[in-house]
């Protein structure tokens, strides 16, 4: 009888980082291998919904980690769940590994496949003798960047008809920037869609100008959340107004709609270099003076971008079909994970 195996997949308690990883141990356990996925508490339960019968081979654990809840910070916060999670999760991951491997009734971890963001769970799989595996769920941009700064230090680079908004779960914006960015919708005069969490308004209540609903109503929704990949697959989607993060990038692309890139944090920035200068599937949307993004700004650039040959349509299609091929049976990435999947029943 084949042995059974089992993988122990961890990741950070973000869902830019939790969506791919579900969707990886999804795509591991349909070739028999169980997963444990670790992640530590989130704020949003939905991250972590229990998953559909057909996934019961995917075992869901959810750790508490202390972060303050006066936090309100963003970029504090994140620099506090950080150093939370590297005390919390080594001694908890070397218990429950032990406790698994010693079970006679549980099929043994032989292999830790652990989010960057969460480099202590790598340490404990060396520790205890068992296969470890990084991955790396945002831009792959940025971590080509990341792996260059010695050099990019030694050099001298590093020191200086339908819109679709959206800007994952974690971006906020001041007051004045909502402002902006509705306004900045009304005056392009085309038809949108936009997805504002509650909490985007740095993290308070978001609230519109007077009367913008009531003025946009006929051709502007706005929601709290959708299924983006959903919207983004729709034919009427002309742009996607963006923050970048590496999901929303892929899904982007993998449906060739052209970006407005607004990006906030982390590798967003790479993101957007990748789709304005290399790719040249999309523009940015430039910041003023005072760090806000006009609504001339915002309008013009929707205007530029829908009006204009600026954004090459062969380009476009290229990707798009480079994108889904890669992923595809034959393609770089299915052979690459093919490859892993066989690694692991290796073991």
């Amino acid at each position: 009888m084949e042995k059974q195996q089992r993988v122990l997949l961890v990741s950070f308690p973000a869902q830019g980082h939790i969506s791919p990883l579900l969707k990886l141990s999804i795509q591991i356990a349909a070739h028999g291998i169980k997963v444990t996925f670790v992640t530590t508490e989130v704020e949003d339960g939905a991250f972590m919904e229990p998953l559909p019968e057909e996934q019961s081979s995917i075992t869901l654990i959810s750790i508490p980690h202390c972060v303050e809840e006066d936090v309100r910070n963003y970029a504090l916060k994140t620099v506090d769940t950080i150093e939370s999670i590297r005390r919390v999760i080594p001694v908890y991951l070397e218990d429950l590994i032990a406790k698994i491997n010693q079970s006679d009734d549980e099929e043994k971890i032989s292999c830790v496949i652990a989010d960057t963001s969460v480099g202590g769970a790598l340490e404990v799989a060396k520790k205890m003798g068992l296969e470890a595996v990084a991955i790396w769920p945002a831009g792959a941009p940025c971590l080509a960047l990341a792996a260059h700064i010695p050099q990019l230090l030694q050099h001298e680079i590093i020191n200086n008809d339908v819109i679709y908004v959206a800007f994952g779960s974690s971006t906020m914006a001041s007051a004045k920037q909502v402002e902006e960015l509705a306004l900045g919708l009304e005056l392009s005069g085309h038809p949108f869609l936009l997805v504002v969490r509650p909490n985007f308004m740095d993290g308070s209540t978001v609230k519109f100008p007077d009367g913008f609903k009531d003025r946009v109503s006929g051709k502007g929704k706005i929601i709290e959340w959708t299924l983006q990949e959903a919207v983004l697959a729709h034919p009427s989607v002309l742009c996607f107004v963006s923050h970048c993060g590496w999901n929303s990038t892929v899904e982007g692309l993998t449906m060739g709609v052209p970006f407005l890139c607004w990006p906030y944090i982390a590798d967003q920035f790479s993101n957007k270099n990748y789709i304005c200068n290399v790719l040249k599937t999309g523009l940015e949307l430039m910041k003023g003076e005072n760090g806000i993004t006009t609504r001339r700004e915002i309008s013009s650039k929707i205007n530029t971008l829908i009006s204009s040959d600026v954004i090459n349509s062969k380009a476009l299609h290229n990707v798009k079909e480079i994108v889904r091929k890669s992923s595809n049976e034959g393609g770089s990435s299915f052979k690459n994970f093919k490859s892993f999947i066989e690694h692991i029943k290796s073991l």
